[in-house]
């Protein structure tokens, strides 16, 4: 009669053991579900300042990024990227638009 009542005693404590590893794992998938999205994914914006613009769109596209291409007079050639922002480097959220200036060169 007592090794049975032992074994009733371990299989409680192996029981009350799995409960709890079971209840940890729901607690730290709860947890990791409600996160902030600030501490979501980042990509780095790449740096595409002096690529030609169908270059720079392939690469921001590349990055989960959405590029926005602005045309602006510049003495560089024309459809050389000028200007990005946010700027290369900069640790932002899949899909953030990430605006690039291009040049359409000197004139009017």
């Amino acid at each position: 009669m007592a090794e049975s009542g032992n074994a009733r005693h371990e299989i409680r404590q192996v029981s009350a053991s799995i409960a709890l590893v079971v209840a940890a794992v729901a607690v730290a998938l709860a947890a990791v579900a409600l996160a902030p999205a600030s501490t979501a994914r980042k990509v780095a914006v790449p740096n595409v300042v002096g690529l030609q613009e169908a270059n720079a769109l392939k690469r921001l596209r590349a990055a989960a990024l959405r590029p926005y291409v602005v045309r602006v007079r510049s003495l560089q050639p024309v459809d050389a990227v000028v200007a990005q922002r946010p700027h290369a480097r900069a640790k932002v959220a899949p899909r953030t638009r990430v605006t690039i200036s291009v040049s359409r060169g000197p004139g009017p």
